[in-house]
């Protein structure tokens, strides 16, 4: 078995994706940390997003972990394109929705609102308003 070369953190928006990598990023410090959110905060449009991050994961070097709802088509092509699937180790969170609507409305107080964002070919994924 190949060592993971991608830590896939997926689920639905407050669900503990971003604690779980900081968690794991403060065990493993080699492991880089980046999210299809912080993509988005440097660019102007969804493509631009998936560029960097297929960029990052065909150059970066090392494991990393990659934060994301996991229904967007565009991060299963680039894993497939780049030949990255067979070292790539995916968590899917899950909660009870309850609870979940929960944490969103909590941190949409105390936070800038989440907007949802739909790509081209209407898979949903969520962001953090820039």
């Amino acid at each position: 078995m190949f060592p993971p070369h991608l830590l896939l953190l997926i689920g639905p928006p407050a669900v503990g994706k971003s604690t779980l990598a900081s968690a794991l990023q403060n065990r493993l410090p080699q492991l880089k940390r980046f999210s299809i959110d912080e993509a988005r905060t440097q660019t102007s449009t969804e493509q631009q997003a998936w560029e960097i991050i297929q960029e990052y994961l065909t150059k970066e070097e090392g494991p990393g972990i990659f934060e994301s709802s996991g229904l967007s088509y565009k991060l299963w092509e680039i894993l497939l394109q780049e030949n990255l699937s067979h070292q790539t180790h995916i968590i899917c969170l899950l909660d009870n929705t309850d609870r979940l609507h929960h944490r969103v409305e909590e941190r949409d107080r105390d936070s800038r609102p989440t907007q949802v964002v739909e790509d081209e070919h209407a898979f949903i994924d969520y962001s953090a308003e820039a």
